[in-house]
């Protein structure tokens, strides 16, 4: 499995449907279908049943989700850790002149420059 198929994995489980774990992802519920099916042929398995268009999870789901529970922890953890990088290279980029308006420009330039700082200290 790769990490998305466990994240979109993790979604379903949590929230129950597809068009939940899509709101929860912040992707289409057609991306969400395609890597549950994708998920589906490298697994060789199933992992939910549909019921009059409700999704069960199976028992080999429950314990799919028992083994990459810790995991899911970690890669979400990872993106908090990558999160501070954003504002940066916003402002990296407007400071090389990116084609912006001149008050979009300030604001990146204020967003990023807060960033580093926050960075610098170890507040982020």
């Amino acid at each position: 499995m790769r990490l998305r198929h466990i994240e979109v994995f993790h979604a379903i489980m949590q929230v129950g449907t597809i068009s939940g774990a899509a709101q929860v992802l912040h992707i289409s519920q057609s991306a969400v279908t395609k890597v549950l099916q994708h998920a589906k042929l490298q697994l060789g398995m199933p992992l939910f049943e549909r019921v009059r268009g409700k999704l069960y999870p199976k028992p080999e789901a429950h314990r799919l989700f028992a083994e990459t529970e810790k995991l899911n922890r970690d890669l979400q953890g990872i993106r908090r850790l990558a999160a501070p990088a954003i504002p940066v290279q916003l402002y990296l980029l407007t400071a090389s002149h990116a084609p912006l308006s001149h008050g979009a420009r300030e604001l990146a330039m204020c967003i990023g420059a807060t960033a580093c700082a926050l960075l610098e200290k170890g507040c982020a």
